[in-house]
């Protein structure tokens, strides 16, 4: 049977709107929605196409297409004739939010989990994580249904993890070579000015997580520690943060371990 819970949700087209990522069961693939809370309604989705249930927004320009991750491929979820039936692809589609039809593309072949994107510049550019590299990564994006291009997406760099090209500097001056794992199992990693990321770092320092703000200089090729705040817990398989007009990050977190930090909860927010 159907067994949905929401795992995404980003501000619908109206005030009393939430826009929903559902998954069905622990399959990590669900439909999507839009709820007015307000009038206690639901609205498929994309045709009722189904989608990674980590990520979900409407691209540039309203509310007629929508930006959501390729399914992951298992043995419960038959994937369509236009999505990857390979397991080792991840990544992200942009689809008529009423239909469901696939405009545009931006695979990552080797990738297992893109747990999150931040599209930009008029969805020209997109701030994927490949949590199973450990990294963070730039796309240009085609604005077209890319025929003939098996990725939609040109890799402008990677940073952190077994394929990052760049080196990256610690609070300390201690320099990682590329290929060197620095951060790992991250969530949720967002520009948060030009050139600085914020991400839910989970098990970069092994056993205890953190909230990390990283510069990034593209001219250098250098990725450089800005900030971070360890949380005394470790967090596995969820995180985020998220700036506050105030200048302060909001965070939330499943704690699956915990270190000096009371454990009388599983799950937090600071």
């Amino acid at each position: 049977g159907t067994r949905l819970h929401v795992c995404a949700l980003k501000p619908g087209p109206r005030a009393s709107t939430l826009l929903l990522a559902a998954d069905n069961g622990t399959q990590e693939n669900g439909p999507y929605f839009v709820h007015d809370w307000a009038a206690d309604t639901w609205q498929s989705l994309a045709g009722g196409r189904e989608g990674n249930c980590h990520d979900v927004q409407y691209a540039a320009g309203g509310d007629g297409f929508l930006w959501m991750g390729l399914p992951t491929v298992s043995s419960t979820y038959r994937p369509l004739e236009d999505e990857t039936t390979d397991p080792h692809v991840q990544g992200i589609m942009k689809v008529d939010a009423a239909g469901g039809g696939v405009a545009a593309l931006c695979r990552v072949p080797g990738a297992k989990d893109v747990n999150h994107a931040q599209l930009i510049a008029d969805d020209s550019v997109v701030l994927l994580s490949e949590r199973n590299f450990a990294a963070i990564a730039k796309y240009n994006l085609t604005t077209e249904h890319p025929h003939g291009d098996p990725n939609g997406g040109t890799l402008v760099w990677r940073i952190g993890g077994s394929q990052g090209t760049w080196p990256i500097v610690d609070f300390d001056g201690t320099e990682y070579m590329p290929g060197e794992t620095v951060w790992a199992n991250q969530h949720n990693p967002e520009f948060i000015s030009d050139d600085e990321i914020c991400m839910f770092d989970c098990t970069g320092l092994g056993n205890e997580s953190r909230l990390l703000i990283v510069h990034v200089d593209e001219e250098k090729e250098r990725a450089t520690l800005r900030w971070q705040h360890k949380l005394g817990v470790l967090s596995q398989v969820y995180g985020d943060c998220d700036p506050l007009p105030s200048g302060n990050l909001l965070a939330s977190y499943w704690k699956s371990e915990f270190s000096d930090s009371n454990s009388s909860a599983d799950d937090d927010a600071v």
